[in-house]
This record gives structure tokens, C-alpha cells and sequence, in this order.
């Protein structure tokens, strides 16, 4: 969700850092890995609306995660992945969490429960985020 790795393991870190002192203060929290996974969302709205980060990563170049056979190859991937992450920005901050999820291969029950989704809606939700990411990134493609 932030696009910085080094952010990511910030907001990893201050997610177990509060998951700690709350389990110091009560001790009462029945499903530890929503709990991280919605204090980590919380987080990264908050990073996202103080460092606009669709601004940032629009005009950020994309990383390689892997190498290319040749340099077409890597320019056509590093190309694909600006215009994918371009459109994520787009999403709302709902859709945008929805596929982050769906990406971490959560159950829809672990989605509803992070989300505050009726799990019934998760699906519908999920498939039309999906839809919509799509159709920006082919609509991108096309331009």
C-alpha cells in the first residue's frame, strides 16, 4: 500500500510495537492478525494522506523485482508496472485495500473482519475493484 519498502517495514514495526503494548495493558485481543492487519491499514492511510503518496509514486520510477531476458523486456515490465501502480492510485482507498488484501491471499472472512465489510460483500466488492483496476490499466495501455 505504500509503494517504499522502507516505509512498509516502519509501519510493520509500529504495528507489533502497538500490538505489544496493548497486549501489556489488557491482554484481550482475539484475532491478533486482523487486529495487525487493521493497524497497519490505519497507518498507511495516515502516511498516505500526510505524504500524498499517488503524487509520489505517479513520478517515482518502478523497481525491478526480477531480471529481464533483455532490455525491451525490462523497459516493457518497468512500463506495465508504473501503469499498474498508477491505477491503483486511482482506486478509492477502500478498493485499494480490498485488492491489497485479496493480493495477501486473505479469506474473505479475514477481509470482512480487517475491512468492517459484511463478508456477503466482500466478493461483489473485490470483483469490482478488480474490474475497475483492470479497465484503468488497459485503458492506460491503450493511450
Amino acid at each position: 500500500m505504500t509503494g517504499d519498502n522502507d516505509a512498509a517495514s516502519d509501519i510493520v514495526q509500529e504495528s507489533f510495537v502497538r500490538l505489544y503494548k496493548s497486549l501489556g495493558d489488557n491482554g484481550d485481543i482475539r484475532n491478533a492478525a486482523a487486529w495487525l492487519y487493521r493497524v497497519a491499514t490505519n497507518l498507511c492511510h495516515s502516511r498516505y494522506r500526510r505524504v500524498r503518496q499517488s503524487d509520489r509514486l505517479r513520478h517515482e520510477p518502478a523497481t525491478q523485482n526480477h531480471v529481464a531476458s533483455s532490455p525491451e523486456d525490462a523497459l516493457t515490465r518497468k512500463e506495465r508496472l508504473e501503469r499498474v501502480r498508477a491505477a491503483i492510485c486511482e482506486l478509492t482507498e477502500r478498493d485499494r485495500l480490498l485488492v491489497m488484501l485479496y493480493q495477501e491471499r486473505l479469506s474473505y472472512a479475514e477481509i470482512a473482519r480487517i475491512t468492517g465489510i459484511k463478508v456477503t460483500s466482500v466478493g461483489k466488492l473485490l470483483a469490482r475493484a478488480i474490474d475497475r483496476l483492470a479497465a484503468t490499466v488497459t485503458r492506460e495501455e491503450t493511450v
